[in-house]
């Protein structure tokens, strides 16, 4: 959902993750104060689970984390990979992710419109007064399994997200 306001806007899904959590039937809880537990989830570890399902919750996460929950987006992606052969430790990890996108669902993005904003949204402002900046962050060898590192970023215009 979209809140205009003047000189601002905010992102929010907080419809999208009540009808989340109620097609998964997740209600909120004290417990998932963070997107993922602290233990370590590791690959064909435990008892499987019906892959459909998991797969059905791993794939309707991501919608949420891509449009307003840039906070759980990692969290997302890890999961993600286990979505091939999905055990209960992964599946109960993604209802901890649902319980904790329920607890905060009153969180959304707010970019506010200032002068340097606007500027950016014109086509024929000199692009070399842009306010533009980037902000990475990454890890090495964070998957035991693969060995592969991880990395992301986030753009800003202004003082906003892009």
């Amino acid at each position: 959902m979209m809140r205009s306001v003047q000189n601002e806007f905010s992102l929010s899904q907080e419809r999208c993750i009540l009808l989340l959590a109620e097609k998964f039937n997740v209600r909120k809880s004290a417990k998932a104060q963070t997107p993922l537990p602290s233990e370590n989830l590791k690959p064909s570890v435990g008892v499987p689970v019906d892959s459909a399902m998991c797969r059905q919750l791993l794939g309707a996460i991501p919608c949420v984390a891509v449009a307003s929950r840039p906070c759980i987006s990692h969290a997302c992606s890890r999961l993600a990979q286990f979505s091939q052969d999905p055990r209960e430790s992964h599946y109960k990890a993604a209802i901890r992710l649902v319980k904790h996108s329920l607890n905060t669902s009153s969180c959304s993005i707010c970019h506010r419109c200032n002068n340097e904003t606007l500027k950016c949204m014109y086509k024929d402002f000199d692009a070399m007064h842009h306010n533009v900046a980037a902000s990475a962050d990454s890890s090495f060898l964070s998957c035991e399994k693969t060995g592969r590192s991880q990395a992301g970023c986030v753009l800003f215009c202004g003082n906003a997200p892009v």
